[in-house]
């Protein structure tokens, strides 16, 4: 058994709405055992009137019974609001608050609808409308980190992954409607609340409605397809440049070939290669290398494909080499001026000549030129908001 006692997602901002949510859920609980305890009727009826009963309630308990919960014990509620104080924060977070609210309340419909169209039994509880906020949790941090005691065995402190910890909630539900194993739990509001919260989380990210990062759910999924691309590419590359060989070797058999240009063919093959493959430490070592002892004199030696320059100049920049990365960028730009990244690419090299090489008429001239050419949209906001911040002689946290 496991139980949540937060992660290791930062905030950027003070977390409101989860925690007025929870206040609502624990006021309406209290009111609930106070009714029950006094025998008050008018209290009774007011609560039967809230829950969500398939062809016995009114549309309004469609969000009413998200904030009820079992009254003859306290285990419903603080399991509920356990779950939501610790994945809450970060989705409200990400989503903003007004957004997140309104995201909250659509899961608890949605959760409530799918219950109703398999159930005819009364339902109560916030576990649907919470398990949209894991399903977009997710989606948005899959590999968060999430700090949980382990009680399987031994006890002790634990960090698991969040796609681990959320993955076995789900397949719990699953199996249980599976083996028809109920308990008196709502799965299909369960399995409703994910999938409401995992799939409008994607699309978002997918419209660019939500700010993406490297190692959300739809990110991962691009990189992945990225190394495919480039591992394709490095493939025709090389099959290209041993067939430029050959041909040149017959027609000229008595020249000879350049060594430090097969040489410096051969690396670039290498960083490509090791890319595809998720070799990350060792395509940057090689580049590092490349750059060493041939970036000077021939710029063109450390420029690789448009989608290898990229993602390694986003590796080099996540990991903290900024000169390294500042180079890989730079060349990014200089061989691919309108390339598809390009626009995020004079974003982030403006970020990295700004805040870590002292080189601030560089980045405005870079934000400048981004914003010049591009639509409006997330990555014109972010490089307005960074050059406003420039000018102010503003500081980031």
């Amino acid at each position: 058994m496991l139980i949540p006692l937060g992660t290791d997602r930062p905030l950027h901002r003070p977390t409101r709405v989860v925690y007025a949510l929870m206040a609502i859920n624990v006021l309406a609980f209290a009111f609930q055992r106070a009714a029950v305890a006094s025998a008050a009727t008018d209290g009774d009826v007011w609560f039967r009137a809230m829950i969500l009963q398939r062809d016995h309630s009114g549309i309004w308990t469609y969000l009413t019974y998200a904030f009820l919960h079992d009254w003859n014990g306290i285990w419903h509620i603080v399991g509920n609001m356990l779950i939501l104080w610790v994945f809450g924060p970060a989705v409200e977070d990400r989503f903003g608050r007004w957004r997140f609210l309104a995201f909250y309340l659509g899961g608890a419909v949605v959760a409530g609808l799918a219950h109703t169209l398999f159930s005819a039994s009364p339902v109560v509880g916030a576990s649907g409308a919470i398990a949209a906020v894991t399903g977009a949790f997710i989606v948005l941090f899959p590999l968060t980190r999430v700090r949980s005691i382990w009680l399987l065995g031994f006890a002790g402190f634990v960090m698991v992954p969040a796609w681990f910890f959320i993955g076995l909630a789900l397949a719990r539900d699953l199996f249980s409607i599976g083996l028809g194993q109920r308990m008196g739990v709502a799965n299909e509001a369960h399995l409703g609340g994910y999938l409401f919260g995992g799939v409008l989380s994607f699309v978002l990210l997918w419209a660019k409605l939500l700010h993406r990062e490297q190692y959300d759910l739809f990110s991962l999924g691009r990189q992945f397809k990225r190394r495919q691309d480039i591992r394709g590419a490095a493939r025709i590359s090389d099959a290209t440049t041993q067939r430029a060989a050959n041909g040149a070797a017959r027609q000229r058999p008595a020249e000879k070939p350049d060594p430090i240009v097969e040489q410096i063919a051969a690396e670039r093959a290498k960083v490509s290669r090791a890319l595809a493959e998720g070799r990350t430490d060792d395509a940057i070592a090689v580049y590092r290398h490349l750059v060493e002892r041939h970036g000077a004199v021939r710029p063109g030696a450390a420029t690789l494909n448009r989608r290898a320059q990229f993602e390694l100049g986003g590796e080099l920049y996540q990991r903290g080499e900024h000169g390294l990365a500042d180079y890989a960028f730079s060349r990014y730009i200089a061989a691919y001026p309108r390339g598809e990244e390009s626009h995020e690419v004079r974003v982030l090299l403006a970020r990295i000549k700004a805040e870590h090489l002292g080189e601030t008429d560089a980045a405005m001239s870079l934000l400048e030129s981004a914003i010049g050419s591009l639509r409006e949209g997330e990555v014109k906001s972010i490089a307005i908001d960074e050059l406003a911040r420039l000018r102010g002689g503003g500081a980031t946290a």
